[in-house]
């Protein structure tokens, strides 16, 4: 090359580098960079910045006008129904939840209640996604708690039990759009917490639990019509006020009942005992009132089936019901049967459930048995190969029926007038 085109190009080069830097300049003006400042955080963005939402397509409003008319009736939970007069637990098209400590059973109370809506409801079909046990220890449970129940046997073979394990997101969005083209009664999540993580959600953020809550549960119950239940964990509690751990967003998205679980009396499959449920929120309010003791889910062995099978019962304390017959038991103590429970193990030495079940109806003694030991006047022993559970008086016990002896030599009528006014209070509180 002469060197008059070698000037000509390096003009040429020169040129363009000039024109680059001008635009890039004129570039700057119409997009500044962002700074920060301590006052003022980051500088607002450009107009050329800013990102255009999307227009708005149909009907903005809502009409009301059509829910003026017909009755206004209160809504009361229908699935999952475990009482005699059809209290059950959850709502449809509803998100409820159980919670409790580590260890006390949370997953045995989900496995009870997809049982009770496979007892209850013959049509019924039963999701259930669990990110924490296997296949095997889910029918392992679900067939002990059932006593292996006919009607469950049948639900699985007829395949109304859907099981998905430790689902990442595309299986848990698989199984909600089945869930919304085959229509379940119940979707069990088993495990809040492995669900989120394997989101890639923190539970102690609130944009992530209501990202979650939106995209990954509701459609469970709005355009699947299910009732869904969630098991979250909780940290150490001592009053009815605990809640699940994580960001209070949660309690928000609970839309039906939301249950605190607590273990009443320590059990396992060789020793019966009982968990209460107490109500921590009813939005629809069909359940009953805040911070009631409503359900109570009582375990026991059932060693005659030779199956190591644990009979759980549903027993209902405080709970309402669409008849509105729901009982109400824990807000009296029946005394005249604690009184003849008592004078039995003073007697006998000691009584078992079954002998203590003579001195009135199953729920009464369960009661009394659970408010005598809360008082400390009765304890409980295993005995025997069989492990029979049998209850004895306490020292304190023994100590108060010899001063109530000793009074009752020196007011020989004392005993018979307490009699008439215990039965006269509980008839006045029956009516």
């Amino acid at each position: 090359m002469s060197a008059p085109d070698e000037k000509i190009a390096a003009m040429a080069a020169m040129t363009a580098a000039i024109q680059a830097v001008a635009a890039n300049k004129q570039e700057a003006k119409a997009k500044p960079e962002r700074r920060w400042s301590k006052g003022k955080g980051w500088d607002k963005k450009s107009k050329s910045e800013e990102k255009e939402e999307p227009e708005f397509e149909g009907d903005l409003f809502e009409n009301l006008s059509p829910l003026l008319d017909g009755e206004i009736r209160q809504e009361y939970p229908t699935v999952g129904v475990v009482g005699p007069n059809g209290e059950a637990l959850l709502y449809r098209r509803a998100i409820s939840e159980g919670h409790g400590e580590p260890g006390c059973g949370k997953s045995n109370v989900a496995s009870c209640v997809e049982i009770a809506e496979i007892k209850s409801n013959p049509a019924a079909v039963v999701l259930v996604i669990d990110p924490e046990d296997t296949k095997e220890g889910f029918m392992k449970t679900l067939r002990s708690l059932s006593c292996d129940d006919p009607a469950v046997h049948q639900a699985v073979k007829d395949g109304r039990i859907k099981y998905v394990h430790n689902p990442d997101m595309p299986k848990l969005m698989a199984a909600q759009r089945w869930a919304i083209e085959n229509k379940p009664t119940l979707v069990v999540l088993d495990g809040l917490a492995e669900l989120l993580s394997a989101d890639g959600k923190n539970e102690d953020s609130s944009m992530d639990i209501l990202a979650f809550f939106r995209q990954r549960v509701r459609p469970f119950a709005e355009k699947a019509g299910a009732a869904v239940y969630v098991n979250d964990h909780t940290g150490k509690i001592t009053t009815n006020e605990g809640w699940s751990r994580g960001s209070s967003a949660k309690k928000g998205r609970y839309d039906g009942a939301s249950y605190l679980i607590k273990i009443g009396q320590a059990y396992s499959p060789k020793i019966a005992g009982y968990l209460k449920l107490i109500l921590c929120k009813d939005r629809k309010g069909g359940v009953g009132p805040k911070d009631s003791h409503v359900f109570n889910l009582r375990f026991s062995p059932a060693p005659a089936s030779g199956l190591n099978h644990t009979e759980a019962t549903w027993e209902v304390v405080a709970a309402r019901s669409a008849s509105g017959e729901g009982r109400v038991i824990s807000n009296r103590r029946p005394e005249t049967v604690m009184a003849e429970i008592l004078r039995k193990i003073q007697r006998d030495g000691y009584v078992n459930k079954t002998t203590a079940r003579t001195c009135g109806n199953h729920a009464q003694v369960d009661r009394a048995l659970e408010i005598l030991k809360d008082d400390g006047m009765v304890d409980w022993v295993i005995v025997g190969g069989n492990k029979e559970q049998r209850y004895t008086l306490t020292d304190k016990a023994v100590k108060d029926l010899e001063k109530a002896k000793a009074f009752a030599v020196a007011e020989p009528d004392y005993e018979e007038r307490e009699r008439r006014a215990r039965v006269a209070s509980e008839r006045r509180e029956a009516a």
